[in-house]
């Protein structure tokens, strides 16, 4: 079992905090927390199903758990979608990486490791859908492009995602993702501006 160790004098599993009997299927020693858990010391072997208890102490609730994920899920995916419908209705030529930054800068201000784990991984699945769109020629400005090509952009993409998602608190994401609009571009940063993007 992960997180355990078996003795093989006892035939046990010990988890650093008590011992578990897998014939039985439940722990012989009482929850080292006493009565905090609950009335019974033991309840919680009982009913793996929808309780687990990774470090022997005291169990978390599966259904609570996952309804957390899907919070955080939303919560990241609100963010998201909100600053990619941003980056289409301004539809400001080079100023993708830029909204890549922003999106996920915003998601780290949230200062949330729930929230940023799920942003992360919809920003992999938004590059695999890219990589997939270019396939048939709709991704970007509907150039289709070479494989190699491609995985650079995903990278790259990826690379600025992991930029604004590490922002420190004590920076604002105007100042975090402004080297990725050029400075030349004076109408862009007006834009921005406008929209509240940039200071």
């Amino acid at each position: 079992l992960p997180g355990q160790q078996y003795d093989k004098e006892s035939g046990l599993y010990y988890n650093r905090n008590r011992y578990y009997d897998p014939l039985q299927g439940r722990y012989i020693t009482q929850d080292p927390i006493g009565l905090e858990g609950g009335w019974s010391l033991y309840a919680y072997p009982l009913n793996p199903v929808n309780g687990i208890d990774p470090l022997g102490l005291s169990p978390a609730d599966v259904a609570l758990m996952r309804k957390k994920e899907q919070l955080n899920h939303q919560r990241a995916w609100d963010i998201l979608s909100d600053t990619y419908d941003d980056m289409k209705r301004l539809n400001l030529g080079g100023t993708d990486q830029f909204f890549h930054c922003m999106a996920f800068c915003r998601v780290s201000k949230l200062n949330d490791a729930g929230v940023s784990r799920s942003a992360k991984g919809l920003g992999y699945e938004k590059e695999i859908r890219d990589y997939g769109l270019n396939m048939f020629g709709m991704y970007g400005r509907k150039v289709k492009l070479s494989h190699s090509e491609m995985i650079e952009d995903n990278k790259k993409d990826l690379a600025v995602n992991e930029h604004g998602l590490t922002c420190p608190l004590t920076q604002d994401c105007s100042n975090r993702c402004i080297d990725y609009i050029n400075p030349e571009h004076k109408k862009t940063i007006k834009a921005l501006q406008d929209a509240g993007y940039l200071k």
